[in-house]
């Protein structure tokens, strides 16, 4: 059976359900430890979890199996890592220091001289807006990476004796970077994962595109959380709204209330209840971004905040232009796919509104937070308009879970609009 490593906020709800999915879970913290029985304590492992920056990164050679298998039990939005896609890039521009290229639906700049007209190029991170991409193409495998004239190193965890395993492998023109998931295999078994990462450069010259399956990236929805919860609870003792608190950083008192009563949320919540209003705009590619705003009105999981408008320019999809003294009342409640906000001039004559699509917005005192799903509807002048739908298809393709939401959004479009909307560019 698949061992695996888990670490992060979610470890103990994602330790139990994959030891209930018939997994085994390798290389346990002390926590983990303390909390179950039957882990195992070696190398090697098939897959690794861990969390940074509101993703869920589960890497190694069954890191798709893994996430399929949590989706059908957790809700949530899933994707093969952009890190590492190679493609094929369009140039459609030039930039201060380098260009601007065209990389299957998305957009990415290359700092480096232009290798062909149609470069193979390769995402190194996203960063300031756009896909960094580079030329020197790297190919994953299950257990080793393959660098073009790179030198042989191996991950910090391996242990010498392993090492020495090896220490004679080498490849004319490249050099190989040992993966943690290459410790305890035998030798083998890479040398055949070399062989197949040879074969894919070989091969790239008469390709568009190529994907690997070595890295996940996953985002619990608000339903996912909520049962994340209900299984840590049949383990430790669990606030509700647990894994949001951790995962919005608010947990300052958290191990102690669950200790001492994990009922009294309440304590919590005052902990992190203000008049100012944080909104975490999450994202599912690209950056996402917070806010502040001041609260008008709470009660019941809904707020009314207040923010005073201080960039210049036009407001997205309104086509209006921003003046001094313009401000925005939101209107926020848990649990809806979708919040409104309301644009005003000084004087307090309607600008127009603006509907934000998103996974059902999620709370905890003052703090609210959501993924946005790309496709926005504005009201001007009376009338209604779906905006960005095409960013949501391109969602789609790229998170399949996402598919849940398609129905429920387009259903929520048709009451707020009460069907009377056009489709932008249609």
């Amino acid at each position: 059976m698949k061992k695996v490593k888990v670490r992060g906020i979610y470890s103990t709800a994602l330790t139990k359900l994959l030891l209930d999915l018939g997994y085994k879970v390798s290389l346990p913290s002390d926590k983990q430890r303390e909390r179950f029985s039957g882990l195992e304590e070696g190398y090697p492992i098939d897959a690794y979890i861990s969390d940074n920056n509101l993703w869920v990164s589960v890497t190694g050679p069954s890191s798709r199996e893994i996430v399929e298998r949590i989706s059908e039990e957790i809700e949530c939005l899933y994707t093969r890592d952009f890190v590492g896609r190679i493609y094929r890039g369009d140039v459609i521009g030039k930039t201060t220091n380098g260009y601007l290229l065209r990389v299957g639906k998305f957009i990415g700049i290359l700092n480096e001289p232009l290798l062909s007209e149609r470069p193979l190029v390769q995402i190194k991170k996203f960063e300031n807006g756009f896909f960094q991409l580079t030329q020197d193409i790297r190919i994953f495998g299950k257990y080793i990476v393959l660098i073009k004239d790179g030198r042989n190193s191996f991950s910090k965890e391996f242990p010498e004796e392993e090492k020495e395993k090896f220490s004679d492998i080498k490849i004319d023109g490249f050099g190989i970077y040992f993966t943690k998931f290459s410790i305890g295999r035998e030798k083998e078994e890479v040398m055949e994962d070399i062989r197949e990462c040879l074969k894919k450069y070989e091969e790239l010259e008469s390709l568009d595109s190529l994907f690997f399956d070595h890295s996940w990236k996953m985002k619990f929805t608000k339903k996912g959380n909520e049962k994340l919860d209900e299984i840590r609870s049949s383990v430790s003792p669990t606030c509700k709204k647990h894994h949001l608190i951790r995962k919005l950083g608010l947990d300052g008192s958290l191990d102690i209330v669950e200790e001492i009563d994990p009922n009294r949320i309440d304590v919590l919540e005052r902990e992190n209840t203000s008049m100012k209003l944080r909104v975490i705009h999450d994202k599912l590619i690209g950056e996402g971004f917070e806010r502040e705003e001041t609260v008008l009105e709470r009660k019941d999981g809904y707020v009314r905040s207040y923010r005073e408008i201080k960039s210049l320019g036009f407001y997205d999809g309104l086509r209006k232009r921003k003046l001094p003294g313009d401000y925005a009342i939101s209107e926020i409640k848990e649990g809806e796919v979708y919040y409104r906000i309301s644009y005003y001039r000084r004087d307090g004559s309607p600008i127009g509104e603006y509907i934000n699509l998103n996974t059902p917005i999620e709370m905890f005192g003052t703090n609210v937070y959501y993924i946005d799903l790309g496709m926005d509807l504005v009201k001007v002048d009376d009338r209604w308009m779906l905006i960005d739908v095409e960013e949501f298809e391109v969602l789609l393709e790229e998170f399949p879970s996402l598919e849940t939401y398609k129905k429920i959004l387009f259903e929520k479009v048709r009451e707020i609009t009460g069907g009377n909307y056009e489709v932008e560019g249609s």
